[in-house]
């Protein structure tokens, strides 16, 4: 299937890994603190994510580009944006106070 009748391509790259580990995860009750659990509006306040690492060969695989954190968190007039699906961020821009 061509792109825009033969105009882009796009090369897909990607690698599959058979072992896969949970690093981290929420216990029920912080993950489903504050209601109603299809209320995917921000702001939300449960902690809804996982950590997962990937193996090859018994070690953590290489993985050059991957989801950074930064824990010291957003200073103001940062950009923000929202990995996952779905992940509309309706009033991230708003003050939180």
């Amino acid at each position: 299937m061509s792109l825009y009748h033969g105009g882009q391509y796009f090369l897909y790259k990607y690698k599959r890994y058979s072992d896969i580990r949970l690093v981290f995860a929420p216990e029920d009750d912080i993950a489903a603190f504050g209601g109603d659990p299809d209320n995917f509006q921000y702001p939300r306040y449960c902690l809804d994510m996982s950590i997962m690492r990937a193996y090859e060969a018994g070690k953590p695989a290489h993985t050059p580009n991957y989801l950074k954190i930064n824990f010291a968190g957003p200073q103001a007039g940062d950009p923000v944006f929202v990995s996952g699906h779905p992940g509309g961020t309706i009033g991230c821009s708003r003050s939180m106070s």
